[in-house]
């Protein structure tokens, strides 16, 4: 919601409706904790963990905002 993005919708058979949804796979150290915080960056996503441990993943989610 903080982004903008709705998080919830009323729905009718003469509106047509689209849901956009990212999923995938990061490679993460052995030492990745609980994330922490995600950072959109131009082309990927930075995830950081609770203790400062980040990992990243290429993705186009620009087109999520729509």
């Amino acid at each position: 919601t903080r982004k903008g993005w709705k998080t919830c919708g009323e729905f009718s058979e003469e509106t047509p409706f689209t849901v956009r949804v990212i999923q995938g796979v990061a490679r993460i150290s052995a030492d990745y904790g609980k994330t922490a915080s995600v950072e959109y960056q131009d082309g990927k996503i930075l995830f950081t963990d609770e203790n400062g441990v980040s990992a990243q993943a290429s993705v186009d989610w620009k087109f999520l905002s729509e």
